[in-house]
């Protein structure tokens, strides 16, 4: 089945908490879960959170149990942005909070929970990213290396066929030069 998305009219003010609540209800209704993010946009990863009170609201008039989740998503897909960085997202469920607990509690360990959690991925996310960016040095280097080795292997090989040429051409003239003194001496002794 479809999910639907319900969105939120923070505009409209207390209207919009009783509409929110009364979608609530008629989810649960249909067996339904419902998914809220509690502070209704997403922030820059390590930004302090801003929990809204229509999460409070829901939980207190809902009555049913809370199972958090964390993400690293802004991570890859930053706030306000229509931008993507390639890595993997991570939705991690946490323990359920149990239905009855007081508002100041629920909100407390709600957002504990969750912020942890988000820190811990965004923290495995960020060393992924830096060991990604570690191998991708040092396989440069080893490019480089090699391109290196190959254009001074290159080098090499002109410089040694030079020296071959003249080697050769000092060869050919150390026999001439004896070709001549042979000749030279040959001539005196006649």
């Amino acid at each position: 089945e479809k999910i639907r998305h319900d969105p939120i009219q923070t505009e409209t003010g207390p209207s919009a908490l009783r509409e929110m609540l009364r979608e609530a209800r008629q989810r649960l209704d249909e067996d339904r879960q419902i998914l809220v993010f509690p502070e209704g946009t997403r922030r820059a990863p390590g930004a302090p959170p801003t929990y809204k009170p229509g999460i409070l609201m829901l939980y207190d008039q809902l009555d049913v149990p809370c199972v958090p989740l964390a993400l690293n998503s802004g991570l890859f897909w930053p706030r306000r942005s229509i931008i993507r960085h390639p890595g993997t997202i991570i939705v991690e469920f946490l323990p359920p909070l149990p239905a009855g607990l007081k508002r100041k509690d629920f909100g407390a360990r709600l957002e504990e929970a969750i912020e942890t959690a988000s820190e811990s991925l965004r923290r495995e996310a960020l060393s992924k990213q830096a060991q990604l960016a570690q191998a991708r040095a040092r396989i440069a280097d080893v490019r480089a290396s090699r391109a290196a080795s190959q254009a001074e292997r290159r080098t090499l090989a002109t410089q040694l066929d030079r020296l071959e040429g003249a080697l050769q051409a000092g060869l050919t003239a150390v026999d001439r030069l004896t070709s001549l003194r042979a000749r030279e001496r040959a001539l005196a002794q006649t």
